[in-house]
């Protein structure tokens, strides 16, 4: 049973963490794609060709046609590929005491998204210290990086129903979309600024995204980018409490029922 619950914890961290944000960020990239109309072939050099809406729904056609489950085999390579490269860009996010309105806009948009330190409420400072002692002993040193894999392995083996896990896929999911959202802001910015240079090279004939799809994109993933990373740091916190608190009481419970 025990080995059972782990699977399914691991499995809802690499569908949460890494396939869905993996799948989004394919979505708003193909929607990119489609936005900047007659501009890629311009930037690429023809490497790239243009994407409308009806070119998409007939490659998704041919695929089916050819290997309904191939095709789904392939995309979902393509998601859980592009999912580890956001929480690989994510997590490379610095530490800071407080983090402030543009600390985390401005990092995000650097593709850095900074976390909470600690990262936890310091007002659960005791009962962190309390279940750290319990946990690993007075001996040892007690820091998060000690504390949370204990914690964690110590409320599985305990079976006890724990929100640590769900607060955990969030965080992961929210830095990750806000990266892509990030990703998705300076490639639209590229494709608007390239519109505007082909503008004024070539004149009335010059390859043009389609500007209002390309403003709502740029509008969009700024705002994805501010709201991600705000609730990412939120549940990044909450993570840190409920690990705290989960783990204090079951301890306390133990302690008394002894």
């Amino acid at each position: 049973m025990d080995a059972l619950i782990r699977k399914l914890t691991n499995l809802g961290y690499e569908f949460f963490g890494i396939l869905l944000p993996g799948t989004l960020a394919v979505l708003m990239w193909s929607l990119l794609w489609v936005a900047a109309a007659d501009v890629v072939p311009w930037v690429t050099c023809r490497a790239v060709p243009t994407l409308t809406l009806s070119d998409a729904r007939d490659s998704i056609k041919q695929a089916i046609e050819w290997s309904a489950f191939m095709s789904v085999l392939l995309m979902i390579a393509l998601a859980y590929l592009v999912g580890h490269f956001l929480t690989w860009m994510a997590r490379r996010g610095k530490r800071h005491e407080r983090v402030g309105f543009w600390d985390h806009l401005l990092e995000t948009l650097c593709f850095r998204p900074p976390k909470q330190e600690p990262s936890y409420d310091l007002r659960l400072k005791p009962a962190w210290k309390w279940a750290g002692e319990q946990l690993l002993g007075k001996k040892l040193d007690l820091s998060w990086s000690l504390f949370y894999p204990a914690a964690k392995t110590y409320l599985l083996q305990q079976r006890i129903p724990s929100l640590v896990t769900t607060y955990q896929n969030k965080y992961t999911l929210h830095r990750s979309l806000a990266v892509s959202a990030a990703l998705t802001f300076w490639a639209t910015v590229v494709v608007a600024v390239s519109g505007a240079i082909s503008g004024w090279v070539n004149g009335p004939q010059a390859p043009e995204p389609h500007w209002l799809a390309t403003i709502a994109l740029v509008a969009g993933s700024l705002s994805a980018v501010w709201g991600f990373s705000s609730s990412y740091l939120y549940n990044w916190t909450l993570w840190g409490n409920y690990l705290i608190t989960e783990t204090y009481v079951a301890l306390r419970t133990q302690e008394h029922a002894e």
